[in-house]
């Protein structure tokens, strides 16, 4: 969503009055927004699997079940 609202009201924007370095920047922030949206659609923030508990970003970090004393 937050993809979409930046392609309709800011990129008009850019190009009618902005340098280039702008456009390309904007246009960066844009695609990696999507990307990280794809990412974590596919890799869920947590899991539950082999008695741990891995959190998928770009920094894995990884809890042992039996580690845990209270929630």
């Amino acid at each position: 969503m937050y993809a979409l609202l930046f392609l309709i009201t800011a990129l008009p924007v850019l190009f009618i009055d902005a340098d280039a370095r702008m456009v390309v920047l904007a246009i960066l922030t844009l695609i990696s927004g999507v990307l990280g949206n794809g990412y974590q659609k596919k890799y869920k923030y947590l899991t539950i699997e082999n008695e741990s508990i891995p959190k998928n970003n770009r920094f894995k970090k990884e809890v042992q079940l039996s580690a845990i004393k209270t929630i």
